[in-house]
């Protein structure tokens, strides 16, 4: 038997959004997220309040405990906290990118059984075609604003849901972490048929602990920004976006696969840490080249998708000699 040389790490017996809020408490205050495209700032406890209101909306529109509640969308503070109140609700959250179309997206929507979602303007016209291919009861949410939501319900209309007599008498589902499946996501499909991977609270709270660990691992620290260019719909993407929380650091979340946009928000919030993949490194490499920024603040990548070649780890280096660390970790 290999064991490894790290130091044993003691999983929280705990449902994931308890783990959550437990660990960022101490930020209440501190800015949590700051949405780029919009400019919307949240703090740690904005976070956590939209959680458990909508939460227990879920519940009172009649969510069951474990069924699943697809999360159609880009980064996103709104997708952080649809996924914490998801978990609230005792449901299962499934990450689909909302630039699919309907015959991409129908695979994920008919094996994970979904009826309810949450999708981002862009992605109401495909999944809207989805469900009426299957002929399936559902009900969709927007997550933008209300002249884009083509007559669907808002996120802000999960208030008369909340707000009414009957969310007052509802009573939140109790978690059995080792048991109760919190998160489904789906394998890309290179090694063979796609498939969910069945998730349950305790596995979610390990697989955040395993990075979020500051004895064996580099992450952002408490106090420092880093922007989340790493889809959210991706299973590395998403757990480096509550891994970042976790340490109580802000994440700048950019919806659009815009390397322009990334090195001016590492210019503007001087990050530190920034977790990447390797076609994002050759990016910037390329961006660099034609434009000028003041990245000097940067000194660590985290690479978890795919290994980084020597070549590409040179050109890095020589473009960004500042950055000390280039790591690549075995996320996926």
């Amino acid at each position: 038997m290999i064991r490894s040389r790290l130091p044993k790490l003691e999983v929280p017996g705990l449902s994931f959004h308890e783990y959550f809020f437990k660990s960022t408490r101490k930020f209440a205050d501190d800015l949590a997220m700051i949405n780029n495209d919009t400019k919307e700032q949240f703090t740690f406890a904005d976070l956590t309040t939209k959680a458990k209101f909508i939460g227990k909306a879920l519940v009172a529109m009649g969510v069951e405990r474990g069924e699943v509640v697809m999360l159609c969308m880009e980064n996103s503070p709104q997708a952080v906290y649809l996924f914490l109140a998801v978990s609230l609700a005792g449901a299962v959250a499934c990450t689909l990118s909302p630039k699919l179309n309907a015959d991409e997206m129908q695979f994920q929507i008919v094996e994970s059984d979904c009826r309810i979602a949450f999708a981002d303007p862009m992605a109401i016209p495909e999944i809207q075609k989805v469900f009426r291919t299957i002929n399936k009861p559902h009900r969709i949410l927007c997550t933008g604003a209300r002249e884009l939501a083509d007559g669907y319900p808002i996120i802000e209309d999960l208030q008369f849901v909340g707000d009414s007599r009957a969310s007052k008498d509802v009573v939140l589902p109790r978690i059995q972490p080792r048991h109760d499946i919190v998160y489904l996501p789906f394998s890309s499909g290179i090694h063979g048929k796609r498939k969910g991977i069945l998730t349950t609270h305790y596995v979610m709270n390990a697989k955040t602990m395993i990075s979020f660990n500051s004895n064996s691992y580099i992450h952002p620290e408490h106090g420092e920004y880093t922007v989340a260019m790493l889809p959210f719909h991706r299973q590395l993407g998403l757990e480096t976006i509550f891994i970042s929380l976790l340490a109580g650091a802000t994440v700048v979340t950019v919806s659009n696969f815009c390397v322009h946009t990334l090195m001016t928000c590492i210019d503007r919030f001087k990050v530190r840490t920034l977790y990447l993949s390797p076609m994002i490194m050759s990016m910037m490499i390329n961006e660099a080249e034609n434009h000028e920024y003041s990245l000097e603040d940067l000194r660590t990548v985290i690479n978890g998708s795919a290994a980084v070649s020597k070549d590409l780890f040179d050109d890095f280096r020589e473009t960004f000699p500042f950055v000390r660390n280039i790591i690549s970790s075995g996320f996926s």
